[in-house]
């Protein structure tokens, strides 16, 4: 049997088989905090969904969002992938996205929180807005029916 460059085959295997344990092992950590991370943002309950830009594909020019929102009942951390041009597009929790994306998407979480937080500010004032054209609304009816 003809030894593959740099030892034989069989240490080679055995190497990857070690390699390929830590991976899922260090994958599996990955997930773990990752879901603390979504527990702990959906703790904040600020009741919001907001993304963030990860990358836009060069050949294509699909854009890959890190997202916090609904999904499935409950506040999630997803993927959205799609092309805006054809308002096409597909959502996949985080903890089920490829282990890339789960990689790239670590290093914006406090990116999304601001976005989130930004978020919630600007509702607030659309809800005082809100407010204020109902309470005028009321106003105006009860004036008129005195």
């Amino acid at each position: 049997m003809a030894e593959a460059k740099g030892g034989s085959l069989a240490a080679k295997i055995k190497k990857a088989r070690v390699t390929a344990a830590k991976l899922a092992e260090k994958s599996n950590e990955l997930n773990d905090v990752l879901l603390k991370a979504q527990d702990a943002i959906a703790a904040l309950r600020l009741g919001v969904s907001a993304s963030v830009l990860m990358h836009i594909e060069e050949t294509n020019a699909a854009e890959t969002y890190l997202s916090f929102e609904r999904y499935e009942g409950k506040w999630s951390l997803t993927i959205l992938e799609g092309h805006p041009a054809f308002e096409e597009w597909s959502t996949t929790p985080l903890l089920k996205a490829s282990r890339r994306l789960r990689m790239e998407a670590s290093k914006l979480l406090p990116a999304l929180v601001d976005k989130l937080m930004e978020q919630t500010e600007k509702e607030i004032g659309e809800v005082d807005e809100s407010k204020s054209a109902v309470v005028s609304f009321v106003k105006e009816l009860q004036e008129a029916q005195s």
